[in-house]
C-alpha cells in the first residue's frame, strides 16, 4: 500500500553513508522530505512504495544494483505509469565522459560529479522548478 503523497519528496540513493548524510541534510534544509536508499534495489523498492517522488538523485556506482541499471528500471516504471515521472539526476565520483553518456543513455536527465554541493543542488532544484517551496 502506498504511503500518502508528500508534495516535495526526493529519493536519494548512495551507498556511502557520509555522502548520503551530507546530501540528505542539504535537501532537508531546503524543506524537502528525503527518502534514502543504499543501492539500486532499495531505490526500486522505495519507488514502488511511495510512487510520487518529485526528484531522484542516484549514485551511478553501487553494489547489488548500480544507479545505471536502477535508472533503466525506474524510467520503465515511469513510462508504464507504475510510478510518477520525476527527473533522475546521476551522481558519480568518476568525471569520465563515457560514464556521463552511460547515465544519460540509461535515462538520467542530468549527471553531476561528486561531491554534491549546495550550488549544484540549487541549480538542479531551480532547473526543475523545485526551488520554491
Amino acid at each position: 500500500m502506498p504511503v500518502p503523497e508528500e508534495e516535495h519528496r526526493i529519493l536519494l540513493v548512495d551507498d556511502n553513508p557520509f555522502n548520503l548524510l551530507v546530501a540528505e541534510t542539504l535537501l532537508k534544509e531546503k524543506g524537502f522530505k528525503v527518502v534514502t536508499a543504499y543501492n539500486g534495489k532499495e531505490a526500486l523498492e522505495k519507488a514502488d512504495r511511495y510512487k510520487d517522488f518529485r526528484l531522484i538523485i542516484i549514485d551511478c556506482q553501487m553494489p547489488i544494483l548500480d544507479g545505471i541499471e536502477a535508472t533503466k528500471h525506474l524510467k520503465k516504471r515511469m513510462i508504464e505509469g507504475e510510478i510518477e515521472a520525476a527527473p533522475i539526476i546521476g551522481l558519480s565520483a568518476n568525471n569520465l565522459e563515457s560514464e556521463r553518456k552511460k547515465g544519460l543513455k540509461a535515462g538520467m536527465d542530468e549527471f553531476i560529479v561528486k561531491p554534491l554541493t549546495e550550488n549544484a543542488v540549487d541549480k538542479i532544484l531551480k532547473r526543475y522548478g523545485l526551488h520554491e517551496l
